[in-house]
């Protein structure tokens, strides 16, 4: 075979074969926990934030494309930044003309978590409606932190066998108190002003 690419396979469990995908796959897993853990982002965007992590991977250079980018060696031109920002920053929508009222507000409070494949559109997060939304009319501020409430925290279950000195009212009344304050999150979540 004179171009294209060959394939080599490897042995079943054995991934110490494929060290090369192996060290990739790491890099990008970390830059995209290091992205949702920097801005306290629940873990639920963390298909998003893998994405956007191969997005500025592609378009950074590295240690065996030096003088190039991958995305230039892929595509043969050179890649467009300047639409790059501060992934989880704060965002405000525009809401054009015909989809809002008068006294509506014109613009709707959202999270950036991505770009949109090779245009400069960015993927957005709606916290309310927990749903992505794709635009280029937005405005940035990347300086200010967004809060979520995180509803996604690993409770660890008490057994009561296990437990010495606790009663059982006790147990009952931290769980209650535990219910209690992931109600108040989500409820303070779904009061937020858009």
């Amino acid at each position: 075979m004179d171009k294209g690419i060959q394939l080599e396979t490897s042995a079943p469990y054995c991934h110490e074969q494929n060290g090369a995908a192996e060290r990739e796959i790491r890099t990008i897993v970390e830059s995209a926990r290091s992205m949702l853990y920097t801005k306290d982002l629940p873990l639920y965007l963390w298909a998003e934030a893998v994405n956007t992590s191969v997005y500025i991977l592609d378009r950074t250079p590295n240690v065996h494309t030096p003088n190039s980018t991958p995305f230039e060696l892929w595509t043969g031109r050179k890649p467009v930044l300047n639409h790059l920002k501060v992934f989880g920053s704060e965002v405000f929508l525009h809401i054009p003309d015909n989809l809002r009222k008068k006294l509506e507000p014109k613009s709707r409070e959202l999270i950036l978590v991505g770009y949109d494949n090779d245009s400069t559109n960015y993927r957005l997060f709606d916290i309310v409606t927990k749903k992505i939304k794709i635009s280029r009319n937005v405005t940035f501020n990347e300086d200010n932190e967004v809060t979520i409430p995180r509803i996604n925290q690993i409770i660890v279950p008490v057994n009561v066998e296990t437990v010495e000195n606790v009663d059982q009212e006790t147990i009952i009344k931290v769980e209650q108190e535990d219910e209690n304050r992931r109600n108040e999150m989500l409820k303070q979540m779904l009061t937020r002003k858009p």
